[in-house]
């Protein structure tokens, strides 16, 4: 469950809608928390994700949509897993 709602969270991302984004990736966390514990690969890569897209918004909406930045910082952020 919590890697599609990942999933879907980079879909809204993808689409610089960033508040219905962050839900996503804090539903994700809670999940992860709940099954792993908070000392595990998951939950860390739920907190990167989730500190990810919160630059990723606070950078776009800074720089006025700087496009090759956020590319950039998307695909990266999408590829972790």
């Amino acid at each position: 469950m919590a890697s599609t709602l990942l999933r879907l969270a980079d879909v809204m991302l993808e689409q610089r809608k960033f508040s219905m984004a962050k839900p996503l990736h804090e539903q994700a966390l809670v999940i992860r928390r709940r099954a792993f514990g908070e000392n595990h690969a998951e939950v860390a890569l739920s907190l990167t994700k989730l500190g990810g897209m919160l630059l990723l918004a606070t950078y776009d909406i800074d720089t006025h949509r700087d496009k090759h930045t956020h590319r950039y910082m998307h695909t990266h952020l999408t590829h972790m897993a």
